[in-house]
């Protein structure tokens, strides 16, 4: 078996707390270099909290693949871990995990962080500090044994926070998807348009700023922005076009297939992507349109496509705003998640 960490987070060792209203975040600042595990457990009970169980607490679990899990150990330091028989499942575990993170919860890992996913020689012991889980860490170059050492023991203790109950929420997701590769594919080619331009704001800004504000912006004002951000718009809508090419299983596809493509996609995953109308948020500041059938709006980025960014077209025809990156970003992730979590 093979063991990675996965950088870039730092899981709570408690889980949420039930509350009449829900549950709530299970919060407690992280260990003492000094404290002892026995005074950490005191301060836990004091807290209200049960002390978590030392090693794997598992959230995936799947025979071909792996599992997914949160190791607790030292005074109670967590890394998230995946265990699978090969390089190449762990990371289609590790790279679909974090797609689904940051895309539908909005927990991206911190970049930066010497590597994603850090293979170990072996299982880690809950009883090891942290010096000595990097020691498991599978070997640089003779002369980078010191920067393995030092760097990851800083790294380890870094990440973006994350509760118990988003990664089972995620893994809930995985489960669904992971016998769905172009879905998965799909989710990460979205992931990566997110890196080139946010898309994603809550409904209450949108409501409240965003649309107010994007119809009060001038002619003028437009083209200033898109002069800025031009690369990144048309790098970010394309990566996002390519993740439709991947829902509907067919690279390059033409207008006249849309819709059957469509209804091999309705068939496979029980969506209804033919007679559904997908409503619009942005494309309407550009085209005044508010409702569109899928096959209207997937044949219309088509031609944006073509026109701008599949031969690298230096005078295109027409231009890529932010309303046509945040569309077909949310039209992305309607398509994915209609397919994985029609109820959300």
């Amino acid at each position: 078996m093979k063991y990675f960490i996965v950088n870039g987070y730092r899981p709570n060792p408690l889980p949420p707390k039930k509350t009449e209203h829900g549950y709530s975040e299970s919060h407690l600042s992280g260990p003492d270099e000094k404290e002892t595990i026995k005074k950490r457990a005191k301060r836990y009970e004091k807290a209200g909290h049960k002390p978590p169980a030392f090693g794997e607490t598992k959230f995936f679990k799947d025979k071909n693949y792996g599992r997914i899990s949160i190791f607790v150990y030292d005074v109670y330091r967590t890394f998230l871990l995946i265990v699978s028989r090969s390089q190449r499942k762990a990371y289609y575990l590790g790279n679909s995990l974090r797609a689904i993170l940051s895309t539908i919860f909005g927990q991206s890992p911190t970049e930066g962080l010497y590597a994603f996913q850090i293979e170990l020689n072996e299982k880690p012991d809950f009883k090891m500090e942290l010096f000595g889980i990097t020691h498991l860490i599978r070997p640089l170059k003779k002369e980078d044994k010191y920067e393995n050492v030092e760097l990851i023991n800083n790294i380890l203790l870094r990440g973006t926070g994350l509760s118990q109950y988003q990664l089972e929420k995620a893994c809930k997701i995985l489960v669904k998807a992971i016998d769905k590769p172009q879905v998965l594919y799909a989710i990460q080619l979205l992931e990566y348009s997110y890196s080139q331009v946010y898309g994603f704001m809550v409904g209450s800004y949108y409501e409240a700023h965003y649309s107010r504000d994007r119809k009060e912006l001038s002619r003028y004002r437009l083209d200033s922005i898109y002069l800025e951000n031009r690369i990144a718009y048309d790098t970010a809508f394309v990566t996002a076009f390519r993740g439709i090419e991947a829902l509907l299983e067919k690279p390059y596809f033409r207008k006249n297939e849309i819709k059957r493509l469509l209804t091999k996609v309705d068939s496979k995953h029980r969506t209804n992507f033919t007679t559904k109308k997908y409503r619009s948020f942005h494309e309407m500041f550009s085209s005044r349109k508010r409702l569109w059938p899928y096959e209207d709006i997937i044949k219309y980025y088509l031609e944006l496509r073509n026109a701008v960014a599949a031969h690298g077209n230096i005078n295109p025809p027409k231009i890529i705003m932010e309303d046509q990156v945040f569309e077909i970003q949310m039209l992305l992730k309607s398509m994915f998640m209609e397919i994985l979590h029609p109820e959300e």
